[in-house]
């Protein structure tokens, strides 16, 4: 049989604010928490008709979560003030609780087993709020309800509690539930709102066991009718869930769109990747230029972020040869002079051919991390993008990052002159958030380690000169 710990306690200045609350008629109070717990309702006031506790009405409402609008009044404002040290590590204890608790309810699936109650199961939910209030002398609000009934109370409340807390993980950032957390924390029990006990109740340390926490939880919303109280909240979330969703969507479709096109338009790439910047800074002076059009690869001051990107240093892999990427793409669309005696293109510096022969050697493991990938699956499925167009597009990827990367460090050391790169640091910016998402939807959205043991292979595979 599990044991919990009640602690009554008593405050004249906290039955003020529960008389304020919910007024006169609520004199008679006997305020009581569990630790962590908020059982604070009035004794002359049924549980479904309690005044929603979203605030504790002494504390301002000041500029809170403003980036999710529609849930503004769930989260306290961040304190000018550092909270002492002890508050932070028990913050941290808690949000790792939390996170056991998140979990838990992600692993549930689609084989659900969390709160999930029988109506002969009843007596095992009385028992636990017995053990939560039996000081407080408060009976269970579903003890006597009929069969009926309490089946439609348990599923709204499990569907309640199970979505606020997987909803607004999905919306909130991590810092709200510090701000949350620290809130409830410098609180006596009884001041703190509804939400922030819950939280309190999930993440407390006893219960070890995250399912037993999420029971009693379960319990307390299931006594307070927190489903119907705050069902405005879950709705809420679910309507930002859904936008969310629906322009994420859109946001995901615009990426299949650029990989799509990337893999349409690809023409060296196979064999001829970006060098790092330190390659063209050691060069001698002649070799910081390409030897087609003799632009310089860093030229700042001469060309715009897009046109150094576009026509940044490759070195092709047959030969050794470095070339301006942009200058190379033209020479492979220019019309052989005789395509009967010679059908293949070679190399614009010297003879090595760079068409109609076998690629070069892929990174070793990369085909089987695109067979394998769950999201370079689905992109496949819809787009219709072959296995092979998909490694096309990596190898791409891989050399614009490299040429980003290069690009951006050169903005950010030299000043070139009077030129302003503050335009082209973030045009690059954004160039390399796109690769992010791009490469994320081809499999590689938390393997950036393999990612970069990858790029690295390829980038200095082949020839060299």
């Amino acid at each position: 049989m599990r044991t919990f710990v009640l602690t009554l306690w008593y405050s004249p200045s906290l039955e003020e604010v529960a008389v304020n609350e919910r007024g006169p008629q609520s004199r008679e109070t006997e305020p009581s928490t569990w630790p962590g717990t908020h059982i604070y309702r009035s004794l002359g006031l049924h549980p479904t008709t309690a005044t929603p506790n979203t605030q504790n009405r002494a504390r301002q409402n000041n500029s809170i979560m403003t980036n999710v609008p529609g849930l503004e009044d769930l989260f306290p404002g961040a304190k000018e003030t550092p909270a002492p040290a002890t508050v932070y590590k028990q913050i941290r204890q808690r949000l790792t609780r939390l996170t056991e608790i998140r979990h838990l309810i992600r692993m549930d699936g689609e084989n659900p087993k969390l709160l999930v109650y029988a109506i002969e199961n009843l007596e095992e939910l009385c028992q636990t709020w017995t053990h939560l209030a039996s000081l407080a002398n408060i009976e269970f609000r579903l003890k006597d309800m009929a069969a009926a009934q309490l089946d439609e109370e348990t599923r709204k409340a499990r569907e309640w509690v199970l979505g606020v807390i997987t909803l607004q993980e999905q919306l909130c950032e991590r810092s709200h539930f510090v701000r949350l957390l620290r809130s409830a924390l410098e609180k006596d029990p009884g001041e703190r709102t509804d939400l922030e006990s819950l939280y309190m109740t999930l993440t407390e340390e006893d219960p070890d066991d995250p399912t037993e926490r999420l029971d009693i939880a379960y319990t307390l919303v299931l006594h307070f009718n927190y489903a119907e109280t705050y069902k405005s909240i879950l709705e809420k979330a679910q309507q930002l869930s859904a936008r969310k969703s629906k322009a994420s969507e859109a946001h995901a479709k615009k990426v299949r769109k650029r990989i799509v096109e990337k893999a349409q338009s690809i023409k060296v790439d196979m064999f001829a990747c970006a060098v790092p910047l330190s390659t063209i800074r050691s060069a001698q002076n002649e070799e910081r230029d390409c030897p087609v059009c003799r632009n310089a690869y860093l030229d700042f001051a001469t060309f715009s972020a897009g046109d150094l990107l576009a026509d940044y240093a490759v070195r092709i892999k047959y030969c050794g040869h470095v070339v301006g990427k942009h200058c190379l793409e033209t020479w492979m669309d220019t019309p052989l002079i005789d395509a009967a005696r010679y059908p293949d293109r070679t190399c614009p510096l010297c003879r090595t051919e760079i068409e109609g022969r076998e690629t070069p050697d892929l990174p070793r493991g990369l085909r089987e991390h695109i067979v394998h990938s769950r999201q370079a699956g689905e992109l496949m499925q819809k787009t219709d993008l072959e296995t092979d167009e998909c490694l096309d597009v990596l190898l791409r990827l891989m050399s614009e990052e490299v040429a980003v990367g290069a690009l951006l460090e050169e903005a950010g050391e030299e000043e070139h002159g009077q030129v302003d790169v503050e335009m082209a640091r973030e045009f690059l910016k954004e160039r390399a958030e796109e690769l992010r998402e791009e490469k994320k939807m081809l499999g590689f959205a938390r393997s950036e380690g393999l990612w970069r043991g990858m790029r690295a292979e390829w980038v200095d595979s082949g020839v060299k000169r």
